[in-house]
């Protein structure tokens, strides 16, 4: 019988661009510390919408679906699968959660709180560029998937780093 070995926090983390684009070996290490590979079963609500969102995830294996109410139903508009982020407007921002998202099967997953971020960006506020620049490519690719729909936009006018600073600073 051969068993597939889970990778490890740090190994997922490395291997998923959002976070390898923008964090170095040293951080990543740091980041990777605090955390844990987490199991879903099929069914499970990873994340809700409207609900404050404080954490972030990355898929490791497994399948889940995106859904946002349309016309009184939930309408799929995205499947995650192994190296896929969601949440992490909500985690850097405070928004409130924009989607919910469902395990369709198993899933393995790391959950990333803003406890485990704030440090990093604490001791180098210049990662709230880098996340922002990060975010502003992801928010593109939204807006040129779901046609500009308002719902994957922050509201208001903003400088969106400032706005990352601010709340992992607790200004915001």
């Amino acid at each position: 019988m051969v068993v597939k070995a889970v990778a490890t926090p740090r190994q997922i983390l490395a291997a998923t661009p959002f976070f390898a684009e923008v964090l170095d070996a040293k951080s990543l290490d740091a980041l990777a510390a605090n955390l844990r590979v987490a199991a879903y079963p099929k069914g499970a609500a990873l994340i809700k919408e409207d609900d404050n969102g404080a954490s972030m995830f990355v898929m490791a294996g497994g399948e889940a679906v995106v859904t946002v109410p349309r016309n009184a139903r939930k309408t799929p508009i995205a499947t995650l699968k192994a190296g896929d982020i969601f949440g992490e407007m909500s985690l850097l921002t405070g928004a409130r959660r924009a989607a919910t998202v469902t395990a369709q099967s198993a899933v393995t997953a790391v959950e990333i709180p803003k406890s485990a971020l704030s440090p990093l960006i604490a001791a180098s506020p210049q990662l709230a560029d880098r996340f922002a620049a990060m975010l502003k490519k992801r928010q593109a690719e939204l807006d040129r998937i779901y046609r500009g729909d308002g719902r994957w936009k922050l509201p208001g006018n903003f400088e969106l780093a400032g706005m990352i600073r601010g709340y992992f600073g607790g200004t915001v």
